[in-house]
């Protein structure tokens, strides 16, 4: 690689972790070299909600952008389409999160009931 300073710069964005790795590794195997910037919560979830750009070389981003044109990752929703199955595990997430409520409140209320009659 040549010996230049760069300033890197947003080419693309991506919905998700695996979107940018996928789209990382395609400018890579075409000889641009690329990084994904770190979204919020990914440090914490390994994934983000908010997303991450795609940041290349200044030189290099309308190359950069011209690939991308024809490029189509696989699409990962983690965070951003809701499908049955999260709903129901929200559901029932809930549900036991009210259950475990009740068996622990539940004795406790019957002994300060006690204490009082």
């Amino acid at each position: 690689m040549k010996d230049r300073e760069n300033r890197l710069v947003k080419a693309a964005f991506a919905g998700s972790a695996a979107e940018a790795a996928q789209m990382v590794a395609f400018l890579l195997r075409h000889e641009i070299v690329a990084c994904a910037e770190a979204g919020s919560l990914q440090v914490y979830e390994g994934n983000s909600p908010s997303g991450q750009a795609i940041l290349v070389a200044e030189e290099d981003v309308a190359r950069a952008e011209e690939l991308f044109r024809d490029f189509k990752p696989i699409r990962t929703y983690a965070f951003r389409r809701e499908n049955g199955a999260s709903v129901l595990g929200r559901g029932l997430s809930a549900a036991l999160a009210v259950l475990c409520l009740l068996l622990f409140l539940l004795p406790l209320f019957l002994l300060c009931a006690k204490q009082l009659f």
